[in-house]
């Protein structure tokens, strides 16, 4: 695999992932070292469009590659990207204040 895939225009998901067979279950995006967090959000929303729906199968998404994707594991997935930016957020604005809220050398402001 590539690590130096170029994007695509339509779905901004690296496109050499987009051809390849494996890349049919919203873990394996997930899990791929190669791609940054907005690129595994890129491909996976780009799965949930009605361009790949199958017609009476509203679950099911068929990609490019002929492989068929589930929308409610590809809805997850992006949920637990989500979370893990969450995770990471609260970790850095709490990493400046202490747990108690008070100020860092351990008085509160009595202007508050």
């Amino acid at each position: 695999m590539n690590s130096t895939s170029s994007l695509t225009t339509e779905t901004s998901a690296p496109s050499s992932l987009a051809e390849e067979p494996w890349c049919a279950r919203p873990s394996d995006v997930l899990n791929d070292p190669a791609l940054d967090v907005e690129q595994k959000r890129a491909m996976l929303a780009s799965w949930l469009s009605d361009r790949y729906a199958i017609p009476d199968a509203p679950r099911w998404r068929q990609l490019e590659n002929g492989a068929f994707v589930d929308s409610y594991e590809v809805r997850d997935a992006l949920y637990k990207l989500d979370d893990a930016d969450d995770t990471f957020a609260n970790k850095e604005e709490s990493a400046g204040s202490p747990p108690w809220g008070g100020s860092e050398d351990g008085l509160y402001d009595e202007d508050a």
